[in-house]
C-alpha cells in the first residue's frame, strides 16, 4: 500500500535537534527524584549528584537504551483485541494528561475539572470511531491528590474498552495502578502479552524554566523595575541635582500611567485570564468588565503605587503595612494558584499564579531585612524608588491574583492616609482654608497632637494588621 511520508523538518535539523537533546541529558542533565532510578543510572554508566538528585547521562547510554527498546508494539483493548499499532513512521497525537482546568460548555467560562467531566470525556472517546486510544486527559479537582492518577485509569477502565494513555504522578501510586491493569487483563501474564496502556513520563531538567516562563512573574517584575525607575528619577531630581519638587505630578503620573498600561495590556492578554472582578464577601458577585479591565487594573496599580508612597513620612511607618500585606498576598497567590483550594474556596483559580507566592515571599523577607536598619531612629530610607515600586507591585499582585478589591482592606492603612491628603486638599479648597486634619497625611495629624512617633508607628502597624486579618477572613465568609 502506497502510504505519504511528510518531511516536516529537514534530515540536518532533525540530526541537529537529536544531538542538541542529547547532550541536554548530559549537561545540565535530567533531575531523578527518586532513588532507586539514581541507583539504576549509576549501575548502567550514569554520573549521578545525589544531593542535587541529578543524573548526568552520557551519550553511550542514551544509544545503549535506544538499541534495547522495541521497534514496535501493539495496544490491546479490553476485550483482548488489537486496537493500536505502535512503530514504523506512524504518528499518533496524545493530548497530554495534567489538564486541571476546562472550558464549560454551559457557562462558556474556564472552571476546574470534575469527575463528570471526565465520565463525560470518556464516553465521548468511546463513541468516537476515529479515536484509536483515549488519553486520561484531565485531572479530577474533587477527589484528593494522592490519589489523582489512579482515580482516573479506575473511571477510564470501568468506562470504556479502549487502550489507555496515562500517566503516574507518584511512584507508590504508580503500583496500584499497575495491580488494576493486571485485574483487567486476567493475570500479569496476559497484560505482558497483551497490554492495555501506556505511561506518559514526563522529566524536570534542573533548569528553572517554570519561573522564567511564567507570564505574571515577568509582569510583576516590569511593574516593579518600572515604578522603581520612574521613582529612581524622582529621588535623583531631588537628592542629586537637588531639584526641590524633583518629578512634576502630571509627568510623574504619566510614566506610571504608561508602565501600568502595559502591565494591565500585558495581563489582559494572558491567556485563560478572566477579566471579571472579584467582590469581597459575595461569591456570585463578579461583573465581567472586558477590555475595560485593563484601565481597571491601570487604577489599580497606580493607586497602590501612590498610596504606599503617602504612607512614608515615618521611619518604619510604610515597610511595616508593606511587609504585611506581602505576606497576605502571598497566602492569595498559593491558593488561587491551587485548583483544588480554589475550587473548595469557592475563589477564582488563576493557573499559574502560585508562582507569585515565591514573589511576595521575597518581598516580605527583603522588606523585614529593610526594617532593620529603616527602624526608628531610621538608618536608611526608601524614597520614592522603593514605595512607588512596592506599592505597585502590591496593586499587579492584587490583580493577578483576582482579589483586587481586597487590596482595599489589605492595604486598608494607605488607603486611608491617601484618603486623608483628598479629604484634606479638597475641604481646603471647597472653604477657602480650613483643615479637616492639622497635617495630612494622617500620620502627621497624630504627631502634632502630641504622640511620639514610635506610638504613630506601632499603632499604625496594629492596624494594618488587623485588616490583613479581616481580609484573610474573606476566603470562607462568603
Amino acid at each position: 500500500m502506497l502510504r505519504p511520508k511528510i518531511n516536516v523538518l529537514e534530515e540536518n535539523t532533525v540530526r541537529q535537534v537529536i544531538d542538541e537533546a542529547i547532550q541536554l541529558l548530559e549537561n545540565p542533565g535530567v533531575r531523578v527524584h527518586n532513588e532507586e532510578g539514581l541507583a539504576l543510572l549509576v549501575s548502567a554508566g550514569a554520573r549521578v549528584d545525589r544531593v542535587k538528585q541529578v543524573a548526568y547521562i552520557p551519550e553511550r547510554l542514551v544509544w545503549d537504551a535506544l538499541a534495547t527498546t522495541p521497534k514496535s508494539f501493539d495496544l490491546f483493548n479490553l476485550n483482548g483485541q488489537p486496537a493500536v499499532h505502535y512503530g514504523g513512521d506512524d504518528v499518533h497525537f496524545d493530548p497530554g494528561s495534567t489538564a486541571i482546568a476546562i472550558l464549560d460548555s454551559q457557562t462558556g467560562k474556564q472552571r476546574p475539572a470534575v469527575t463528570a467531566d471526565f465520565v463525560k470525556y470518556i464516553r465521548l472517546v468511546e463513541a468516537l470511531p476515529q479515536l484509536d486510544a483515549q488519553s486520561t486527559a484531565m485531572v479530577c479537582s474533587d477527589v484528593v491528590e494522592e490519589i489523582g492518577d489512579l482515580y482516573r485509569l479506575y473511571l477510564a477502565l470501568v468506562y470504556m474498552r479502549k487502550p489507555i494513555i496515562t500517566g503516574a504522578f507518584r511512584k507508590d501510586t504508580w503500583w496500584v495502578m499497575k495491580d488494576m491493569l493486571v485485574a483487567a487483563a486476567g493475570s500479569e501474564a496476559d497484560l505482558v502479552d497483551k497490554p492495555l496502556a501506556v505511561f506518559d513520563v514526563c522529566p524536570s531538567p534542573p533548569l528553572l524554566w517554570s519561573d522564567l516562563t511564567n507570564p505574571f512573574i515577568w509582569i510583576a517584575l516590569w511593574v516593579l523595575l518600572g515604578f522603581g525607575a520612574v521613582g529612581f528619577m524622582d529621588d535623583y531630581l531631588m537628592q542629586v541635582k537637588k531639584q526641590s519638587k524633583g518629578l512634576s505630578v502630571g509627568g510623574k503620573l504619566t510614566l506610571q500611567a504608561g508602565v501600568a498600561l502595559i502591565a494591565g495590556v500585558w495581563v489582559y492578554l494572558t491567556p485563560n485570564f478572566s477579566t471579571e472582578v472579584t467582590v469581597p464577601f459575595f461569591k456570585t458577585v463578579t461583573p465581567d468588565l472586558g477590555w475595560g479591565y485593563i484601565v481597571f487594573a491601570m487604577l489599580v496599580i497606580v493607586g497602590a503605587s501612590n498610596a504606599v508612597n503617602l504612607t512614608d513620612g515615618l521611619d518604619g511607618l510604610a515597610i511595616g503595612p508593606v511587609i504585611i500585606a506581602a505576606a497576605t498576598y502571598m497566602v492569595f497567590a498559593y491558593v488561587a494558584g491551587n485548583v483544588k483550594i480554589a475550587n473548595y474556596l469557592q475563589i477564582t483559580y488563576v493557573p499559574g499564579c502560585g508562582e507569585l507566592t515565591v514573589l511576595c515571599g521575597a518581598m516580605a523577607g527583603a522588606g523585614l531585612g529593610f526594617l532593620w536598619f529603616n527602624a526608628y531612629p531610621a538608618q536608611v530610607f526608601m524614597g520614592d524608588t522603593g514605595s512607588l515600586s512596592l506599592g505597585a507591585t502590591l496593586g499587579v499582585i492584587a490583580v493577578i491574583t483576582k482579589q483586587e478589591i481586597l487590596l482595599v482592606l489589605v492595604g486598608g492603612l494607605f488607603v486611608i492616609e491617601a484618603l486623608s491628603v483628598i479629604f484634606q486638599v479638597s475641604f481646603f479648597k471647597m472653604t477657602s482654608g480650613r483643615r479637616i486634619f492639622r497635617m495630612a497625611p494622617l500620620h502627621h495629624h497624630f504627631e502634632l497632637k502630641g504622640w511620639p512617633e514610635p506610638k504613630v508607628i506601632v499603632r499604625f502597624w496594629i492596624i494594618a494588621i488587623a485588616l490583613a486579618l479581616l481580609a484573610m477572613s474573606t476566603l470562607k465568609l462568603r
